[in-house]
């Protein structure tokens, strides 16, 4: 992540205009409301995109597609077959 931060930070060609920040939040336990709810509060402070959680995704997913907002994941053991997100 800081390497991908630091990449766009010093590149003046990758997102011109715009400014990139991170904010690592802990998800919490696996299984739990608590991403969703880290999420919400990441969402109401202005984020604009996702990227993780680093399990499980299918809930966040779902949350991320009804807020319309851009979601990377790296890790999903679950197949999703679904043209919206």
């Amino acid at each position: 992540m800081a390497f991908a931060k630091l990449t766009v930070w010093h590149s003046r060609s990758l997102l011109p205009g715009y400014r990139l920040t991170f904010r690592p939040e802990n998800a919490g336990p696996v299984g739990t409301s608590s991403a969703i709810r880290k999420m919400t509060a990441l969402w109401q402070s202005g984020v604009s995109a996702f990227i993780g959680p680093d399990e499980n995704c299918y809930a966040e997913a779902l949350v991320a597609d009804a807020w319309n907002l851009p979601m990377i994941t790296y890790v999903s053991a679950r197949p999703i077959n679904n043209p919206s997100y």
